[in-house]
């Protein structure tokens, strides 16, 4: 009986902590590439709405905390927390190879090779958008 009462609970707290965990590593990822002015990261991101993205899936997560188990719903937050983990580490890449760059000699006359990364994150973006509008559809 204390199973049954407990497995909904720590079902529904896992996916707010992992969710919380991953886009607390996105937010503070992107503010760190909004400090590369120089790189025209700002309208990027701005274009790419990350941010606002994950703060309405989080609202929604909080909002449906009772039908979180049914099994449609909980695939579909696993797609979104997963897509979104890609996201953070397209960002942390990207992080990393600005900070590797402009370590080298002669960095301020050629850029950094984050072409592929970014191309990466807005393709991860477009995923991001098309999951969640599969979950608000369920």
């Amino acid at each position: 009986m204390i199973e049954t009462l407990l497995l909904p609970l720590l079902g529904r707290e896992l996916f707010s902590k992992v969710f919380n965990e991953t886009s607390n590593n996105v937010y503070n990822g992107l503010e760190e590439l909004k400090k590369y002015n120089h790189y025209n990261l700002d309208n990027l991101i701005e274009q790419l709405d990350i941010q606002n993205k994950m703060k309405i899936i989080e609202s929604y997560i909080k909002k449906r905390e009772d039908n979180i188990l049914d099994e449609h719903i909980k695939l579909s937050i696993n797609s979104i927390i997963n897509i979104i983990k890609k996201i953070n580490e397209e960002i942390k890449d990207i992080n990393t190879q600005i900070i590797e760059h402009e370590l080298k000699w002669f960095h301020s006359y050629r850029k950094p090779d984050i072409k592929n990364k970014i191309n990466n994150l807005i393709n991860h973006s477009l995923i991001f958008d098309k999951r969640i509008d599969l979950l608000l559809k369920i």
